[in-house]
């Protein structure tokens, strides 16, 4: 398992799928890369939750370390986004256990360098409001 492979990836892709702009503010970071985060509304340790697109952001530095600072504020945001039955499904995912086996990491690596692939291939593509279609799955 080569988790901090798989962790730079899904920050890539979380980052590249908000077109290199803060979530929160619309800052445009494509120059700038290193100061857009994937911000994680429930921490990393929560594993059910650790590469779940609708639990991440793309959020400058500024906004995250403003989060970071006001997990309430974090919150609200969150539920302004998701809507209440989205903020509570993820609560959910969240609070669940969860147990990788060799297999779901090695299947996990595959699925975020396909979708790593197909984010670059389509970069034109208008954007989409994807946590909204990913809850709607």
């Amino acid at each position: 398992m080569k988790v901090k492979k798989l962790d730079r990836d899904f920050s890539e892709l979380v980052r590249a799928l908000a077109r290199w702009a803060c979530a929160r503010c619309g800052r445009d970071l494509t120059w700038d890369r290193q100061r857009l985060h994937s911000s994680h509304h429930f921490v990393r340790g929560r594993k059910s939750v650790r590469f779940d697109l609708v639990n991440c952001d793309a959020l400058c530095a500024d906004c995250h370390d403003e989060f970071h600072r006001s997990p309430a504020a974090y919150r609200d945001w969150m539920i302004d986004r998701l809507g209440e039955d989205g903020y509570e499904t993820l609560t959910r995912r969240a609070n669940r256990i969860a147990k990788f086996t060799p297999g779901d990491w090695t299947q996990l690596e595959a699925q975020l360098a396909l979708a790593l692939k197909l984010v670059s291939a389509f970069e034109e593509i208008p954007s989409v409001p994807w946590k909204k279609i990913l809850l709607s799955g």
